[in-house]
């Protein structure tokens, strides 16, 4: 940047550009227009900084020599120098001078010498001005230190002046091997800032004062150093492990100041037998030559030094005793160190604090440990070199192999400007800290929200706000208000920890607490526990554990319901009774158990049922010989397959090994012990099972004791024929090739899911019969796993044979003998998926997704086992996390501490239109065990977790938009990017409105441009359920369509306080991606309109629920078109209407609302037709074949003023039910027309008929279409009056059964002062066929 600066109009100063400082001007004396008064001057103001980034100008290097050269002046025929100005360091003398020279009338040198102080040099503006007079042959010279005059002279010199043309030249580097004046052949560029003050030639008075303009000059320019900041000031946080090193360059140069701050901590001193030092930091100026590097010139380095005994830490800088930095600095003659034997832990967060202010150093090194603080200060005055651009570099910057440390920094900022606001740098999350990270907080401040926890030192925020942007945030920061819904509907689920029975919630018999959950079977199973009522797994947490580790078997009992409350069967150590959760029998059974006040002691080894009801049994399982002590039962003998240790009977694995009858197939064996004939078609060997308890079954060797009272037995099959499958619930193989991919045998179990028996896979993860086995039994062509835990092979590869469950050659063998094996070994892989208790302890553990290998974790797993992470890093709020086994480490969503994976499947149907990265895939995982905190609740339906605001979390969020103009170009359709989705998938959100509002003042509008109203929210919140939109005016609104309006991706539409004025066939079109829409229409008008061929005004392909509210169509055509078609579109909700007005409107071919079934409730209230036409045409038609019931309600309707022509109000062919009350027919004309047309049941009261003309015309016509349900018509009150009737009847019934079920009553008829025209008119007409 070059500066130029004009002082009182007399004379001009640039600054010389620092990338290239050199500048010549050639000047001519004997121009004729120099007058008497007339003076050439110009000047230089220089600045010494030896670090500075002046660019090198010329061959001569600053580090090579001690004098710099500044300005000469040259003739421009002889090149003879005529004047040198130029400065000399001498460091041996400690001298520094500045020297002008120049040759005189008598052709001498004149030099003056001007000695400088060695410490008022560096940093130090100095001013050469040089005035030539002309006509007057006189030189002036002027040199200033700042505003001080060092030197002022006037000379008499023709010489100079004969000199017609010369040279000038500022700056660069200078060489004259011969010279009348300089003795010095060669002058390095200046090292620093020049500023030239530019020739000039002007009329002047000799005595005119140059001092007072320099002075002038210096004042507002040059005195004062303007310091430009660093915009970056922050180094990248590092972990130095393996000699690396960085660097940072600051932006900008300093003045007289600088601040270096940051953390830093030795996180690790490897094992070492030897002293050595480390060099973590060095500052230095950023220039290319090394001998800038030198430590002398470094302001600050920091070194630890370690030793078996203590550890220290050494500091350096400089003071320099003559500003020359081109000296030998072999002996470190500027050089200060400074050493602290250290006290405290090395290896603790210390903060240094390394700060210049003009000649004051101070260096501070705190080491903070909690409260405990250690300090370490020192202070220098210094002189130091000033405005240059820093370099820090920092890590292992002497590269010590091998690498005993593992240095962390953090935080390091360097200012280059003195900052007094410098702070302690804690984390943005921590008050006070005694470390960088959010780790290290000793407090949190009030208005943070934040939350202290003293075990952890972290503030985290509160459960419904999330970390973003350095502060807690909540819903406000989205623009979303919160207030509490009114509770509309009773939610049908149960809460967490109650299970669900006919409508009714009843508490699961578990107790739930922090880390345990006892029969979980019914907390995660709320909708089908009933149907199986017994606890057979407790959740547990632990640490170091996975989720499959988490669920341990037990036998807590069976229950039953009294009617009141549950209650546990009073077990008898056998299989579980044949007791559904309602059974009337078992219940009596257990109230008789109840009555007893005391029962007898008997033992398990013998007992029949009779006695069993009136004795406690042991209560050690699979115990022979009990005997019952004081506080306890103790085991004097195990049952068969169970041996005693530590007072418990421990299972022997021999037990699963059904030895001990063979049954050749078609045969199999029972639990009668006998060979019984499979009769199910195309199976190789059946079972028997019970329905009860899957873990009991005949391929399975089962303790007598706990068949005595075996019940639900039924037989399946264990092993189809080829290419079938076996289907439980069916009793059938059945010719059908499994679903699951890869999987080459499959059945369907008894809840109708299909399982996986043998895979195609080279793994067992979807089954435990696996082809591809040579890798784990060599020549093995299929493998299982079985009851034993082991891999047993299933087939060998051609020409081998299994022996000992190794596949050896061998061209001969018994065929039927490795048939027989080969069924047994593919039955162990059928037991493994269908007995639940081999399927929890033997099978599971195999679910490996992952090839069988020594996988690393990934490194940020703190334990790995088998290649599974048992431990990973706690999660936000510093507890453990639970998920899948994995070898990396992966967390659940925020609010859930035990979680699972859900497929993609699942995701897909959980919420559709989400879309996963790698972001937001932590919030489409299955919550299994929340937070125990009173605002989260946790959905065992979805297994969604969420925050609630109030206590019955009814809770409605509102997102509002308000949009003051008619230009819809300028609408802003991404107005959802201001939603901070991961705060709403982090409390689960289930429900958002978008509340839009028009804010316009005037009371109509033209659509110009397509209005779209869009949502692309569950696209990225996965609990989001619902997004509603509330389209509404803060004032009644007219908008004239130009465009269909669209509505997409919206859940329910409320349209309120607006009117339309609609034509060119434009209409309202909701999309939802084939799923319902519920839609509110309040406080609306269609007016002013012409509706042509519109199928139907509202579009969508299915409707949810309708209500209307103050619905008004004002002066308005409809041809051939419907306001709602529900025969092109689906209807799967009620419709209800409040306040329906037409007036003055026209309907040609048209139905109003038109129906092809109701299967909900139609309801109509205060609908009123004035004044309006109708040819062809029906309000409301109603037309299908199918045999659906519906129901029809309306009341307070009238018709006034009207023309019908070949027209409906109601005309329905359907079996609907209608019940109309309060009607009122008035002032018509009727022609062809009928009001009310229905084949089915009516029901109509308080009906007012008065003073309308009926042309071949009926008010009620019935016609009966059915003879299977009986036809009733019920009319109450009903008042004919004043009416005029041609060939006409107010009441037609129709039917065309001989025999009917017809059945009418009529209550309070009043018929008076009606006028007939024709002989045919009945009020009442009665036909038959």
């Amino acid at each position: 940047m070059i500066l130029i600066i004009k002082i009182a109009n007399k004379f001009t100063t640039t600054e010389m550009n620092p990338n290239n400082q050199f500048e010549r001007k050639i000047v001519q004396l004997a121009d004729d227009n120099y007058g008497t008064n007339s003076c050439l001057t110009y000047g230089l103001w220089s600045k010494y900084n030896p670090l500075s980034a002046i660019v090198k100008v010329g061959l001569q290097e600053i580090f090579n020599s001690h004098c710099y050269h500044l300005h000469n002046a040259m003739d421009f025929e002889q090149k003879n120098l005529n004047i040198v100005y130029f400065d000399c360091l001498n460091y041996e003398t400690n001298q520094i001078i500045k020297t002008v020279q120049f040759i005189n009338d008598q052709n001498q040198q004149m030099r003056f010498d001007l000695v400088i102080d060695s410490f008022d040099y560096e940093n130090t503006w100095y001013f050469l001005q040089v005035i030539i007079w002309p006509k007057l042959d006189k030189l002036q010279l002027i040199v200033t230190k700042k505003q001080e005059v060092l030197l002022q002279t006037t000379k008499e010199i023709k010489t100079l002046i004969n000199d017609l043309n010369l040279i000038l030249t500022f700056g660069s580097n200078l060489q004259v091997p011969n010279s009348q004046i300089l003795e010095i052949s060669q002058l390095s560029y200046f090292p620093g800032p020049i500023w030239l003050q530019k020739v000039s030639i002007q009329s002047l008075e000799f005595d005119f004062n140059f001092i007072d303009n320099l002075k002038e000059t210096y004042e507002q320019n040059i005195e004062s150093c303007v310091c430009n900041k660093n915009e970056k000031y922050k180094m990248k946080d590092q972990d130095f492990i393996n000699q690396q090193q960085y660097q940072f360059i600051s932006q900008n140069s300093n003045c007289d100041s600088f601040i270096l701050i940051g953390w830093i901590r030795i996180k690790e001193i490897k094992d070492s037998f030897e002293l050595f030092s480390y060099q973590l930091m060095k500052v230095s100026a950023n220039l290319q030559n090394p001998r800038s590097q030198n430590q002398n010139l470094s302001p600050f380095q920091l070194f630890y030094h370690f030793t078996p005994q203590y550890n220290e830490i050494e500091i350096t800088t400089y003071n320099y005793t003559f500003p020359d930095v081109s000296i030998d600095f072999l002996d470190d003659p500027f050089l200060l160190k400074k050493k602290w034997q250290i006290e405290n832990q090395i290896t603790l967060w210390h903060y240094l604090k390394v700060e210049l202010l003009k000649s004051k150093l101070k260096v501070e090194i705190t080491f903070y440990n909690e409260k405990e603080i250690n300090l370490y200060n020192i202070e220098y005055d210094v002189y130091q070199f000033h405005n240059f651009q820093f370099q820090i570099q920092y890590g292992d910057l002497q590269k010590i192999f091998p690498p005993y440390l593992i240095v962390q920094v953090r935080n390091l900022e360097f200012f280059n400007c003195y900052n007094e606001q410098i702070k302690l740098s804690c984390h943005f999350s921590c008050q006070d800290c005694d470390g960088p990270t959010n780790k290290d907080c000793l407090s949190c401040s009030q208005e943070s929200r934040r939350i202290y926890l003293s075990q952890h030192k972290v503030c985290i925020c509160p459960y419904d706000t999330i970390d973003n942007e350095n502060q807690c945030q909540d819903y406000k920061e989205s623009n979303i208000k919160l207030i509490k819904e009114e509770i509309r509907y009773k939610n049908k689920k149960c809460k967490y920890g109650q299970f669900q029975y006919d409508g009714d919630c009843y508490q699961c018999p578990s107790i739930i607490k922090d880390n345990f959950i006892t029969c979980y079977d019914c907390v995660s199973n709320p909708e089908k526990w009933y149907l199986y009522p017994i606890c057979q797994n407790v959740f547990v947490l632990k640490s170091n554990i996975n989720f499959e580790e988490t669920l341990q078997p037990t036998n807590d009992g069976q229950f039953y319901f009294d009617g009141i409350q549950l209650n546990q069967i009073h077990y008898t150590n056998i299989s579980p009774c044949d007791y559904d959760l309602f059974n009337q029998d078992g219940i009596y059974k257990e109230f008789q158990l109840a009555q007893i006040y005391f029962r007898e002691f008997c033992q398990q080894i013998y007992f029949d049922l009779s006695y069993q009801q009136f004795c406690y049994e042991c209560l050690i399982f699979n115990c022979q010989i009990c005997q019952l002590n004081v506080d306890s039962f103790k085991c004097l003998k195990c049952e068969q397959h169970y041996i005693l240790i530590d007072d418990n009977c421990i299972y022997v694995q021999e037990m699963y090994k059904n030895n001990q009858q063979i049954c050749l197939p078609q045969y199999f064996y029972s639990f009668e012990n006998q060979c019984k004939l499979c009769e199910i078609k195309n199976c190789i060997y059946c079972f028997e099972y019970s329905d009860l308890d899957l873990n009991l079954c005949s391929l399975l060797n089962i303790i007598q004791s706990e068949l005595l009272f075996l019940s639900n037995v039924k037989i399946g099959c264990a092993l189809c024929e080829q290419d079938y499958l076996f289907d439980f619930t069916l009793g059938l193989c059945l010719l059908q090739k499994p679903k699951i991919e890869n999987c080459l045998r499959s059945f369907i179990d008894i809840n109708s899911k299909e399982k996986c028996t043998f895979s195609n896979n080279d793994d067992f993860s979807i089954a435990p019969q696996i082809s591809n086995c040579d890798k784990l039994i060599s020549n093995c062509q299929q493998c299982t796993i079985d009851v034993e835990k082991q891999i047993k092979c299933v087939m060998c590869q051609n020409n081998y044979i299994i022996e000992n469950n190794n596949c050896y050659q061998n061209d001969d063998f018994d065929v039927n003998t490795q048939l027989i094996q080969n069924y047994v070994n593919q039955i162990q892989g059928f037991l493994l998926q269908f007995v639940p208790s081999l399927q929890l302890s033997v099978y599971n553990p195999f679910l490996n997704p992952y090839p069988i290998s020594n996988e690393p974790c990934d490194l940020e797993c703190l334990s790995c086992v088998d290649s599974q992470c048992k431990q990973c890093p706690l999660n936000y709020y510093k507890k453990q996390v639970i998920t899948e086994s994995s070898t990396k480490c992966s967390y659940c969503p925020p609010l859930c501490q035990v979680c699972i994976n859900r497929t993609d499947e699942e995701i897909q149907n959980t919420s559709p239109n989400f879309i996963v990265n790698d972001q937001n895939q932590i919030y489409t995982k299955k919550c299994i065990f929340p937070y125990r905190d009173s605002p989260i609740i946790y959905d065992p339906y979805s297994n969604f977790i969420k925050y609630c605001f109030n206590n019955d979390c009814q809770d409605k969020f509102i997102f509002e938009i308000i949009h003051y103009s008619c230009d819809y170009s300028g609408f802003n359709r991404y107005y959802e990017s201001n939603i901070n989705t991961q705060y709403f998938n982090q409390i689960g959100i289930e429900k958002l409105t978008v509340n839009f509002t028009f804010g316009i003042s005037q009371e109509l509008c033209y659509q110009f441009f397509p209005l779209i109203f869009q949502t692309e929210l569950k696209k990225t919140i996965f609990t989001l359920q619902n997004v509603n939109l509330q389209l509404q005016s803060k004032k009644y609104l007219e908008l004239i369509l130009g465009f269909t309006i669209q509505f997409n991706d919206f859940d329910q539409i409320e349209i309120s306080n607006l009117g339309l004025v609609i034509d060119n066939n434009y209409y309202l079109l909701f999309n939802n991606r084939k799923n319902q829409i519920h839609l509110i229409i309040k406080n609306f008008t269609i007016l002013n309109s012409t509706i042509n061929n519109i199928n139907s005004l509202f579009v969508t392909e299915v409707f949810g629920n309708i209500t209307i509210i103050n619905f008004t169509i004002l002066n308005s055509i409809f041809l051939n078109s419907s306001i709602f078609n529900f025969q092109q579109q689906q209807l799967l909700g009620s419709i209800q209407i409040a306040s329906l007005s037409i007036k003055n409107c026209t309907f040609i071919q048209s139905a109003l609302f038109k129906f092809s079934q109701i299967e909900y409730f139609l309801s109509f209230k205060l609908f009123n037709i004035f004044q309006s036409n109708l040819r062809n045409s029906s309000i409301i038609s109603i037309s299908n074949n199918q045999p659906l019931l519906g129901f029809l309600f309306g009341e307070e309707l009238k018709i006034k003023n009207n023309s019908l022509v070949h027209s409906y109000f109601i005309n329905s062919t359907v079996q609907i039910t209608i019940s109309i009350k309060n009607f009122d027919l008035c002032f018509n004309y009727l022609k062809n027309s009928t009001i009310i047309a229905v084949s089915y049941q009516i029901s109509i009261n308080q009906i007012i008929i008065s003073e309308n003309l009926f042309v071949y015309s009926q008010f009620l016509f019935i016609t009966q279409i059915t003879f299977k349900n009986q036809f009733i018509c019920n009319i109450n009150n009903l008042d004919i009056i004043q009416n005029e009737l041609q060939t006409a009847n107010i009441i037609l019934i129709f039917s065309t059964f001989q025999t009917n079920s017809l059945l009418i009553k009529l209550i309070n008829f009043n018929i008076k002062q009606n006028s007939q025209y024709s002989i045919e008119i009945y009020i009442i007409y009665l036909k038959f066929n």
